[in-house]
């Protein structure tokens, strides 16, 4: 059996361009369909016991798995140790492991030194990462911009529960789905939700390739287009320009700084992934004195 591992980090984003990007090696390499198995995750990859990975490593301790196939080698942990030992088990085994994007098919005692290395650089990202929305965060609050959450306001939308109360799910699953106790799923289902929040943002976005003999800038900005910048109603002025009008549904000031860094942040990854890097602002066209 081939197994196929995706992760994301939360549920605003989605396995999707993972999928694609996975189906595409699988199709190169003339693997159908039906003999793949897929295991996704919403989880950080700092986070230990994810279902998806955990129901994985079953099916390997198990002997049912020959091949796993992940989009990235962060997929599986952001941790160095945690994910050099992962695939030191399954080499050991004599499984074959392939990283779609970085393009590698490990195995043996050089596959565990080379996915060491990379594992490594993940983690030194994944922290440049945290260093630039702290950074983000912290030249908001200067700016007065950033008030954080508001003493009495909830961490989790009410909404979002009348939303699964709708779809027929009980209190209890309410509450594991959303990480809070039943009591707080019950005053929620009692609130009368308000429609959130718009802001229209102008994003200013330049993709560029990261030296003259790569071409991947086109292709990464559809991919930008297309996975990130799609889910809010993205308008484009002018067809050959870098500007993109977003509307971002927000409910605290917090929740759409975090939105915006997030936008940017998922931005550069997908440039990244195509060899490419990218010039880029926000500013709110509702707010005068709000950029990021």
């Amino acid at each position: 059996m081939i197994a196929c591992y995706c992760r994301v980090s939360s549920d605003s984003q989605k396995h999707e361009s993972q999928k694609e990007e996975i189906r595409r090696w699988l199709k190169g390499n003339r693997i159908k369909l039906s003999e793949v198995t897929w295991y996704e995750d919403t989880e950080s990859g700092a986070v230990a016991g994810r279902p998806g990975l955990e129901a994985m490593k079953k099916a390997v301790f198990g002997g049912d798995v020959d091949t796993i196939v992940f989009w990235k080698l962060d997929r599986i942990s952001r941790d160095m140790r945690e994910g050099i030992n992962l695939l030191a088990d399954w080499c050991e085994r004599g499984l074959r492991v392939v990283s779609v994007t970085e393009q590698l098919d490990l195995g043996g005692t050089v596959g565990r030194i080379v996915a060491g290395v990379l594992f490594g650089v993940a983690e030194i990202q994944l922290s440049q990462i945290r260093e630039r929305q702290a950074a983000g965060i912290a030249l908001a609050k200067q700016r007065g911009v950033y008030k954080g959450r508001q003493k009495g306001t909830t961490k989790a939308r009410p909404q979002r529960a009348r939303e699964l109360s709708g779809q027929g799910l009980t209190q209890q699953e309410i509450a594991t789905a959303m990480n809070v106790s039943e009591r707080t799923v019950r005053s929620y289902l009692k609130q009368c939700p308000e429609p959130p929040r718009i802001m229209r943002v102008e994003l200013y976005l330049e993709v560029e390739n990261n030296n003259k003999f790569i071409r991947g800038r086109k292709r990464a900005r559809e991919d930008i287009e297309h996975f990130v910048l799609a889910r809010y109603k993205v308008r484009k002025p002018r067809k050959d320009g870098n500007e993109y009008i977003l509307h971002i549904p927000y409910e605290t000031d917090k929740e759409l700084d975090e939105i915006v860094y997030g936008i940017l942040s998922e931005a550069e990854s997908h440039a990244d992934m195509r060899h490419c890097f990218i010039e880029a602002d926000a500013r709110s066209l509702d707010d005068p004195d709000r950029y990021w």
